[in-house]
């Protein structure tokens, strides 16, 4: 080239057609495995929130991929890429007392190091909560790993507590069986006598829904109990091509406020009851009453294209230039005419994340979703959104509907969701002087959502992320039924 220096425009497209001639490359090729050893670490690794790594990260990490990155960890005393001794792992051992192990939580592994024992300790923080239903509750957490021919691999995981505002235990158990690894086949049995939010997958946080329930003394998170038991399999029916099966018995039960604990506003508000819910379309107290299921859910998912490696035997998809299209039937059959769920639900859609150019990273989502003989249903078999209309927030902007209240759109008949965004460090803010030098990232957004209730709900918005590598600041703008919704500023910390 003649240039003597790069622009940020030059590189981004040299990087452009540097990965367009590797899949020309790779395109030659019959098969769709890649041989050979690459690491990279893709733009959007360290700011995706839990959401994002939970869809796309179903399968753990492996007991021996714990143990490398703990030997790896500085902490553990080890900084360098050769060969760990004894001595060093000793070294490092020794560094933690007994008393630390107990209170800060420790991994205990074999000397083959197939096999691994955690106890998250007596502070850890995720297992301390509040809400007004179950008041406080404190738990704690062990996982077990281990494996004998590194082809089957055997997880578990128990989290036991206890609700003292409800006097009531808090159990889940999810263990997990890994085998034949070239189909990425998966066993996993999960048990839960616990309370959940009827949102729970993607309502409101619990340490959000703590701070403003002590802090402002407002209660978002509307719960019931739960005595679940779910068995589920997974595996490739041929490359890119995922088949996921699951059974569920579930008993269901209604819960009410139990603690009328605050720190501020004691005297001049009232926690909202757990059962009143304003923006629940066609309201019925019926659907929090107690209910049992029996339900079946298939979900199958293609990625045409689908380039992976295999890791010691282990089949791992890296990268695809095509989206993920999927669908999914979920059928509650009742057992008897009354007490029991009854519906069918079939939804399908498109999903793809990927890097764009010059660490910029692009994603979109579109799915729909219909109700069939939807007779007798719990609140919690809704379809549920994501949605924050708070102004402090831990849930992340991605994917969020930032004006929408708790359970507003949440519906048993029918839904469009759609969603799409751009995050890069070359957008706005980042082309002016002093931003410029910030290692900040910038992402422009669109959401659109109906339902029965929410007619046409589209939002636009613009955040900033990664100031002081922890906080997110963002503007949303929303449109509803063809006019304007409202305008929000939102702030999201990443703890």
């Amino acid at each position: 080239m003649e240039k003597d220096e790069l622009t940020d425009r030059d590189m981004a497209r040299m990087t452009k057609l540097m990965e367009q001639e590797a899949v020309n490359a790779r395109g030659e090729e019959n098969s769709l495995e890649i041989k050979g050893t690459k690491f990279t670490i893709g733009s959007g690794a360290v700011v995706n929130d839990s959401t994002f790594w939970n869809e796309h990260r179903p399968v753990l990490l492996t007991p021996e991929e714990m143990s490398t990155l703990a030997v790896r960890d500085s902490i553990m005393g080890y900084s360098g890429g050769g060969k760990v001794t004894s001595d060093s792992l000793r070294f490092a051992r020794s560094k933690k007392s007994p008393y630390k192990k107990l209170v800060y939580g420790n991994t205990y592994k074999s000397a083959d190091r197939l096999t691994s024992f955690e106890h998250t300790g007596l502070l850890d923080l995720e297992l301390i909560g509040f809400n007004t239903v179950d008041g406080i509750k404190y738990g704690q957490r062990f996982r077990f790993n281990t494996t004998k021919d590194r082809i089957t691999i055997y997880r578990s995981e128990l989290w036991a507590g206890y609700a003292f505002g409800r006097k009531a235990p808090l159990i889940t158990w999810n263990s997990s069986i890994l085998y034949a690894p070239k189909i990425r086949g998966k066993i996993a049995l999960r048990l839960d006598y616990t309370s959940f939010d009827f949102n729970e997958i993607l309502g409101i946080p619990r340490l959000t829904n703590a701070g403003y329930s002590l802090f402002y003394r407002t209660n978002y998170s509307k719960r019931y109990e739960t005595i679940n038991a779910s068995l589920e399999h997974r595996m490739d029916l041929a490359t890119g091509l995922v088949l996921t099966t699951t059974i569920d018995a579930d008993l269901r039960r209604q819960l009410y406020n139990n603690s009328d604990l605050s720190i501020f506003y004691r005297n001049s508000r009232d926690y909202m009851a757990n059962d009143s819910f304003t923006f629940v379309h066609n309201y019925d107290p019926l659907i929090f009453e107690d209910s049992k299921l029996l339900s079946g859910t298939a979900l199958l998912e293609y990625t045409p294209k689908y380039y992976y490696r295999l890791r010691g035997g282990r089949k791992q998809y890296t990268r695809s230039d095509w989206p993920t299209f999927y669908i999914n039937y979920k059928h509650a059959v009742p057992v008897q005419s009354t007490g029991w769920a009854s519906y069918q639900l079939l939804s399908l859609g498109l999903k793809q994340s990927a890097d764009v150019g010059l660490l910029s990273h692009l994603y979109y989502k579109l799915e729909g979703g219909y109700f069939f003989n939807a007779n007798n249903m719990h609140f919690s078999d809704y379809q549920h959104f994501k949605t924050s209309p708070i102004m402090f927030d831990v849930i992340g902007f991605g994917k969020t509907f930032a004006l929408l209240d708790y359970y507003r759109g949440s519906t048993n008949e029918y839904y469009v969701e759609s969603h799409a965004g751009l995050r890069s460090p070359f957008l706005i803010l980042k082309m002016l002087p002093w931003f410029s030098e910030r290692l900040w990232t910038e992402t422009v957004s669109l959401g659109y959502l109906y339902t029965p209730d929410v007619n046409n709900h589209i939002q636009l918005g613009y955040s900033v992320n990664d100031i002081m590598l922890m906080i997110d600041a963002g503007v949303y703008v929303a449109f509803e039924d063809w006019g304007y919704y409202g305008t929000a500023f939102k702030v999201n910390f990443r703890f």
